[in-house]
């Protein structure tokens, strides 16, 4: 009897439903990426559509979404560059006529120190917009690289890059930090003294001062190209130095995985390459929508620096032949001086994609 009352209770207990609630999805960590749509301005944010930093879809056609948005929105920049480029070419002609009517060199000379001042009083205000259009856009540009590369970093430490990461976030975030006090310290008041001397130069025919001022236009190249060319290396003996470390340090571990856990080793090396493969794809998604929001914040800027260095060098080509040298001259070094803006700026925009590409590329992403 007790037996049967015993066998009975077992029964029961094996009858009982179990009751368990579905386990909760896991929430893969995303590393920060959703703070890099919120640091994007609205326009910026308009432009990249319906891209996200965790889904950044095609990149091609996000990429030329972006493009043809700024295409289409080209004649806003071009009118006005035009404009300002017309009265320089309006002045210089006037005083050349004012010039020749003068007889004598002496007699010539008032003529030409009013229209290099007049030229460069008129460019001036246009001058200074798209100078402080590049400062900010440099400043724009990283800003937001300082958020995305340690978002990168993260993810790449994640799939197994922890040399790689640090690495790379330490270039890239030093460089890009010394471009933007470089450009704020050094370049742009070296582009503000080019203007001067190139002003005064007109107005005085030059000699020591045309010296001068193709100085201050060397040193603004040669500090462009060098920090370029330091940082490329950089990266490129980064990558050949860390991508064998990094990829010895993830078979390292997967083997310690298999060899030193029993029974469920191989188990937990195959969950360690799904976890490192969730790593990549994030990173690749903030990777790039990182690039496409960078692209899409300097783009219009570029357009509109673009459209004033191309008007300057057209009025200037115009004038060759229909104004005096010293004036010709002067237009010619004014579309220079927006020149080295566009190139700071552009400087600035390189770094930024060279730097996720590279975050993109390592560890066989």
């Amino acid at each position: 009897m007790r037996k049967a009352i015993l066998a009975l209770s077992v029964l029961l207990l094996l009858s009982t439903p179990a009751l368990a609630r579905e386990p909760e999805e896991a929430a893969m960590p995303d590393y920060g990426a959703q703070a890099l749509e919120q640091a994007l301005d609205g326009q910026t944010r308009e432009a990249l559509g319906d891209a996200s930093a965790t889904n950044a879809g095609d990149f091609g056609t996000q990429l030329w979404s972006i493009v043809t948005d700024a295409l289409s929105n080209a004649n806003l920049a071009l009118r006005p560059a035009l404009f300002s480029a017309g009265k320089v070419l309006a002045a210089a002609i006037l005083c050349a006529f004012a010039s020749g009517a003068q007889d004598g060199s002496g007699a010539k000379q008032p003529a030409q120190i009013a229209g290099a001042f007049a030229i460069t009083a008129l460019c001036t205000q246009d001058a200074q917009s798209m100078i402080a259009l590049a400062r900010e856009t440099i400043t724009k540009i990283s800003d937001f690289t300082a958020l995305l590369l340690p978002v990168l970093s993260s993810s790449l430490a994640a799939s197994g890059g922890s040399v790689s990461a640090g690495t790379l976030l330490a270039g890239g975030s030093f460089a890009m930090s010394l471009l933007t006090k470089l450009a704020s310290g050094v370049l742009i008041p070296l582009v503000y003294l080019y203007i001067l001397l190139a002003t005064a130069e007109s107005a005085t025919d030059g000699g020591g001062l045309g010296k001068i001022r193709e100085l201050c236009g060397w040193l603004v190249r040669l500090s462009i190209k060098g920090l370029c060319a330091v940082f490329t290396a950089y990266l490129s003996l980064s990558r050949v130095l860390t991508g064998s470390a990094d990829a010895m340090a993830v078979k390292a571990a997967q083997a310690a995985f298999s060899g030193m856990v029993p029974v469920v080793g191989s188990i937990l090396s195959d969950a360690s390459e799904s976890l490192l493969a969730s790593a990549g794809l994030i990173r690749s998604a903030a990777g790039a929508f990182g690039m496409l929001a960078v692209l899409a914040m300097a783009l219009a800027p570029f357009m509109q620096l673009g459209a004033f260095y191309l008007a300057l060098r057209l009025a200037g080509a115009i004038g060759a032949d229909a104004v005096s040298k010293a004036h010709a001259g002067l237009i010619s070094n004014l579309a220079s001086a927006m020149g080295y803006m566009l190139a700071i700026a552009a400087s600035a925009l390189w770094m930024s994609l060279v730097s996720s590409a590279c975050f993109l590329k390592a560890v066989g992403g």
